[in-house]
């Protein structure tokens, strides 16, 4: 069975956002760019044969840059 390349992504799509309901807990809820982030890095960790791990840093400046509009 041949999996095209689109079929492929969403599997992918849905697989993460699956996992980063799964990764919402009452007790750690990480906003949605933070919690897909880990959950890809889940997804790329498990693909691999090998042990190793990956540090994720995330900084709250860039949200906030963003979200406020230029010229202010």
């Amino acid at each position: 069975m041949s999996v095209t390349k689109e079929k492929n992504t969403e599997y992918q799509t849905a697989g993460c956002d699956e996992l980063v309901e799964t990764l919402r807990t009452p007790n750690l809820f990480p906003i949605e760019p933070y919690a897909t982030k880990i959950a890809e890095s889940v997804i790329d960790l498990s693909k691999g044969d090998e042990d190793r791990c990956v540090e994720l840093f995330f900084d709250d400046k860039e949200l906030l840059v963003a979200e406020i509009p230029m010229g202010q």
